[in-house]
């Protein structure tokens, strides 16, 4: 019989705690439309889709990012980090981030369902430390299209949104200001990547060389999205007892199909692949968390046509597709 989640780590039976990471900074750019995902999220009727699902939704508001980034601007401190590594606004951005990794300990310390809502690429770090710190045998399913594993030596942006998958996954030489609290680092064999199509070279000389699961766009070609979940959480959790996180960034999925991602790519996961990733991930009984970043709700179109349940923002509606697909929306 497989175990069920609330039989292993969810304790708290079908509650989803929420919370929005409405946060640009990493991104280097002003970028209002990533920080309000969360808001369209609810707007769009998130409540009302997770509670179909026979779920209770608990939601935490939106954290306090951008006033954490100010105070630290405005602060003394900050000046004593400024020339201490090539990552802009580094210190800031650990502090803000460090209340989504409490946030989410704290949720997740509870047996509760943890739902992230970012914001910009830079919340997964946080999401995916905190949770671990409460389920230490976490495994991690990475979907992107972008490998955001650069370290602080190739980086060459300066931003970290490129690197917050290679500081989880403990790749970083010394710890970065502000960032401290992140002492939970996912060990290679249990982390994996979906659907890559547009990665740096330093990036893919960083993959190549470690113990990562990478299972591209073209592999998704080639051998079909049942086939490679199959394989990817086969190799991350073979013996079907380790908690999951999935953090999707709405850019894995094609611009035609997810017209509100920040960071668009040609040749992405369908709308059927997308729902397809979400299902069997949670039909293993062992997803207890997800993060969703990178959506740009200023760049997200109207649907042309709007269907049976259907609100007004296309990647909106997806966006909270995907979450119901995750507690266990299915056909039948």
């Amino acid at each position: 019989m497989e175990p069920s989640l609330s039989q292993h780590f969810l304790s708290e039976k079908k509650r989803v705690v929420m919370f929005g990471a409405p946060i640009s900074e990493s991104q280097g750019l002003l970028l209002s439309g990533v920080d309000k995902a969360a808001d369209y999220m609810r707007l769009g009727g998130l409540q009302k889709v997770i509670e179909q699902e026979g779920w209770i939704l608990e939601d935490m508001g939106n954290l306090p990012l951008k006033e954490i980034i100010s105070q630290c601007q405005r602060s003394s401190e900050v000046a004593n980090y400024k020339e201490t590594t090539n990552v802009h606004q580094c210190f800031e951005l650990g502090r803000a981030l460090e209340k989504i990794y409490d946030a989410s300990y704290q949720a997740a310390r509870r047996g509760a369902f943890v739902l992230n809502v970012g914001g910009d690429r830079s919340v997964a770090s946080p999401s995916i430390a905190g949770i671990m710190k409460a389920r230490q045998e976490l495994c991690v399913v990475w979907v992107g299209a972008h490998g955001s594993c650069n370290t602080p030596e190739t980086l060459s942006s300066g931003h970290y949104h490129g690197m917050p998958a290679a500081h989880v996954l403990g790749w970083l030489k010394r710890p970065l200001p502000g960032f401290e609290w992140l002492k939970n680092f996912v060990p290679e064999h249990r982390f994996c990547y979906i659907g890559l199509r547009d990665i740096d070279e330093s990036e893919a000389f960083l993959l190549r060389s470690s113990g990562v699961q990478i299972y591209s766009m073209y592999d998704i070609d080639k051998l079909g999205i049942g086939r490679v979940m199959d394989m990817a959480l086969h190799r991350i959790n073979p013996h079907k007892n380790r908690p999951i996180h999935l953090s999707f960034d709405i850019g894995a999925i094609d611009p035609s199909v997810a017209p509100g991602a920040r960071a668009k790519a040609r040749g992405g996961l369908t709308y059927r692949e997308a729902r397809s990733l979400c299902e069997m991930v949670a039909k293993t009984n062992m997803l207890g968390s997800m993060n969703i970043v990178e959506m740009d709700v200023n760049l997200d179109k109207p649907l042309a046509e709007r269907l049976h349940g259907d609100n007004e923002r296309q990647t909106v509606q997806l966006a909270n597709e995907l979450v119901a697909c995750c507690i266990g929306k299915c056909l039948l």
